[in-house]
């Protein structure tokens, strides 16, 4: 096991961190590292039952369109572990997110933003798997 972190992300602007959810390969920031006031929580609902991947993505792009700035702290708020898997169960785990991050995608965007973003995720969910195949991620 690795433990690992993530820094508070550089921008604020919830439309620029929309877009690194959508385009980017690394999501800006995680849902675990969020302290959401009830008021949000009440307006963006709960997570999406149809969704068994990529819900905390919906969440938080509901969460960006409901905003007008997001606040960050420059500090450690958790700390997350990686845990070495089998070759297999981390292709089934990337072949889930092939299969539920289009349609997450597709409750966000349409148009050319839904041609783009299911590409490039589908992209960057393939050269993950490769990665981790590899065994870089767990280095």
């Amino acid at each position: 096991e690795i433990l690992g972190g993530r820094p508070a992300p550089s921008q604020t602007d919830p439309d620029v961190l929309r877009r690194q959810f959508l385009f980017f390969y690394k999501t800006p920031f995680h849902l675990n590292g969020c302290l959401i006031n009830r008021d949000l929580q009440e307006r963006v609902g709960f997570f999406d039952k149809n969704l068994k991947r990529s819900d905390d993505q919906d969440y938080i792009l509901r969460m960006l369109d409901a905003v007008d700035e997001v606040t960050t702290v420059d500090e450690t708020v958790y700390k997350y572990r990686k845990y070495r898997s089998s070759a297999q169960s981390r292709i089934q785990y990337r072949l889930t997110d092939l299969k539920y991050r289009p349609k997450m995608i597709a409750k966000h965007t349409s148009g050319l933003e839904k041609v783009f973003s299911v590409l490039v995720s589908g992209f960057f969910d393939v050269a993950k798997s490769i990665y981790q195949l590899r065994g870089e991620y767990y280095k």
